[in-house]
């Protein structure tokens, strides 16, 4: 599977933390976020939780165990 490098880094944050979100302090712009998180979901590596208090985007088990055998 080919990621960008703001993929990796995005997959990398949502692993290490457990979550991420669309305005973290790793993109640029918002903008950046969204279209980076749509492409992952998409992917299948993120997940959209709506807790209550707002949305974050969770890794998916694909995710995790790619991060774990260092796939991506």
């Amino acid at each position: 599977m080919k990621l960008s490098k703001i993929e990796k880094k995005t997959i990398d944050e949502a692993v290490k933390h457990g979550y991420t979100f669309r305005n973290d302090s790793h993109f640029t712009s918002f903008q950046q976020g969204n279209r980076t998180i749509k492409k992952l979901i998409d992917k299948g590596l993120l997940t959209k939780v709506d807790n209550g208090n707002g949305v974050e985007y969770q890794p998916t088990e694909d995710a995790l165990s790619l991060k774990k055998y260092s796939i991506i």
